[in-house]
This record gives structure tokens, C-alpha cells and sequence, in this order.
């Protein structure tokens, strides 16, 4: 609609310039709007053009706008929309993201990733599914989105497929394997996932009680990398987190990153030297754990168990009562 009223706003040749109907006597005679002219002494000639018009043609004509954008239909019919960086490697990453705003370390991160060869696919649940940014709409995920995304990367590409998110995003991530493994039959190019400083336990329990791994974490038979962060707020659960993995039969390795805090890919950047180095590092151990963990056999995904909530009897301190009528 917007060429076609550039078309007709732009005419092949201006009419000559005539003059209107003179005023009254005593005043002066005023001419028709002339139309502007492009190339002065030539007769073709530019009519009045309205400048958000044209800043909208513009948009629409320049080339590479949402060329790399694409969108896959969950198993609910949700939309899922995706962010396609191309490369020519071997590896093709998805990536999950729970923020909206701009984080130039993060940034700088994954183009290196993606100057290694390292095809991305970056998706923002949150967004796609209109959900709130927090800790309370991660856990509602149920991993259907994860589950389609893997699907797509099978359809879409021949390349060994891996899967990355950061702190509560691991857990949709998950969730998303384990139902794909579930209903997938044949062959499987998906090596393995990248879990940076991930948060893997249930909501914040009561005090006195000890938080509990999400049950996605015992279903898991996917190979895992963790990146724990020697100063995280996880690095002392760590154990648990990587016995939870193994007893459910996933090959899962950790990674200790020096010197740095959880988020430490999304703080400022040159600020902190060793966050700097912690990033710089990415590309490559992205290249070395996809390495380990295609070398694993791909195990079907297991039902995720059913954890039971906290009672009063497991809080320290605290007996249980029985009500008495008032």
C-alpha cells in the first residue's frame, strides 16, 4: 500500500506552473503551490512527499530487515520466534534469553561465538508467551517452546545442535529436552546443553528449609555442562546439582569460572578484567564441551517425577499443631 501511494504521489511530468484567479483589486496575486524540482531546468518534477511515508518505504525496502527472523508453532500453538544468526560451522546453538534490555558484554559475547563459526538461534520465551520478567514466569514455562525449537533445528539444519541458557532458563531448557527425547524416534544431532550459572532449584522455600532441586533435574539423560562461577551464589550446591544430574543418568560435567560472580557475561563492560576473561573464554569452551558431549550416546528422556512439597515437620525448629477450635 505504501509503494503504491509513492506511485501516485510521484507523476512522470509537472505540469507547467499556472497562475490562480487574481484576487480583488489592491491585493497582490498569489500563485498555485509549486511543486518541488528535483533537477532544476528539467520539467519532471517531485510533488509533495509526507516524511513518515517515506521513512516507511525506506524501512520496508532496505535490505537484510527481519531477513534473518523466523518463527516455529509449539505443540499448543503458541509462536515462538527466533533470531537467526548464520554461520558456516558445524554447531548451531539456541539460546535462551530472559532480558530485554541492552547488555553490551552479552552482546560482544555471542558475536565472537558467532565469528567462531557458531550458528545462533536466540529466543526470549518470556516475550513470545507475553509473560512477566521473573523468577515466577520461568517456572510456568512447561519446555513445549524448547521442544519445538529442538524439532525446527532438526528439520531446518544438518549441524550437531546445542542448547544454552543462563541462571532460570535452564529450567524451560530442560523441561523442552525431555519432552523432544519423549517423542522423538530416529536420529538425534542434539549434543548436548550449555547451563551458565543455573539456578536448578524449585521457588524460594521457607526458612529453616532446605531448597529442593527442580524435579526436571532427575528426568534429565541429557549430556550437561555446567558453568559455576567460583564467587556464585550455587558454587557450594554444586555437588548436589551434579549428583542429581548423574543419578538420572546424564552425563554432566562443570566447569569452575574464576574469579567472577553469577551474571558476570551481562555487567558492564571493561570494567571487571577477570569478568572480561571469563568472557572471552566462551567461544571456546563452547567449541571444546560440544566436542565431549557429542562424543555421548543419546539416552531417551525419562518421566519427570513428582516432588512433594514441604511440610511443617521438615522445618527446623518447628513442630507441627493440630488445630484446636476456638
Amino acid at each position: 500500500l505504501v509503494t503504491l501511494a509513492a506511485c501516485r504521489a510521484i507523476p512522470t511530468a509537472a505540469a507547467p506552473l499556472r497562475r490562480t484567479e487574481t484576487m480583488p483589486p489592491g491585493h497582490a496575486e498569489r500563485r498555485a503551490y509549486q511543486p518541488m524540482t528535483l533537477w532544476p531546468g528539467r520539467r519532471r518534477r517531485l510533488r509533495f512527499f509526507p516524511l513518515p511515508v517515506l521513512l516507511l518505504l525506506l524501512l520496508c525496502l532496505a535490505p537484510g530487515v527481519y531477513a534473518n527472523a523466523f518463527s516455529v508453532v509449539d505443540a499448543q500453538g503458541g509462536d515462538v520466534n527466533v533470531q537467526h544468526t548464520p554461520a558456516d560451522g558445524r554447531l548451531l546453538i539456541i539460546w535462551l534469553v530472559d532480558h530485554a534490555e541492552e547488555r553490551p558484554l552479552f552482546e560482544s559475547m555471542l558475536k565472537a561465538v558467532n565469528a567462531a563459526g557458531v550458528e545462533l538461534w536466540r529466543v526470549d520465551l518470556l516475550d513470545d508467551y507475553f509473560l512477566p520478567r521473573g523468577s515466577e514466569s520461568v517456572r510456568t514455562l512447561s519446555g513445549e517452546g524448547m521442544a519445538a525449537l529442538i524439532a525446527a533445528a532438526h528439520q531446518r539444519s544438518q549441524k550437531t545442535i546445542l542448547l544454552a541458557a543462563y541462571d532460570r532458563m535452564p529450567l524451560p531448557l530442560l523441561r523442552g529436552a525431555n519432552l523432544w527425547q519423549s517423542r522423538h524416534e530416529g536420529e538425534s544431532r542434539l549434543a548436548g546443553a550449555l547451563l551458565f550459572y543455573p539456578n536448578l532449584f524449585d521457588a524460594v522455600p521457607p526458612a529453616g528449609v532446605e531448597p529442593q532441586l527442580d524435579p526436571v533435574v532427575h528426568a534429565t539423560t541429557l549430556p550437561v555442562t555446567l558453568f559455576q562461577p567460583v564467587n556464585g551464589n550455587h558454587r557450594w550446591r554444586l555437588k548436589e546439582v551434579m549428583e542429581g544430574f548423574w543419578a538420572a543418568g546424564s552425563p554432566a560435567f562443570a566447569d569452575l569460572v574464576p574469579g567472577v560472580r553469577d551474571w558476570y557475561f551481562m555487567h558492564e563492560q571493561g570494567k571487571d578484567p577477570a569478568e572480561t576473561a571469563a568472557t572471552a573464554a566462551v567461544p571456546r569452551l563452547v567449541e571444546q564441551f560440544a566436542g565431549i558431549m557429542a562424543a555421548r550416546p543419546n539416552v531417551p528422556g525419562r518421566p519427570v517425577p513428582q516432588v512433594r512439597p514441604a511440610t511443617a515437620s521438615r522445618v527446623l525448629g518447628l513442630t507441627p499443631l493440630s488445630p484446636v477450635p476456638a
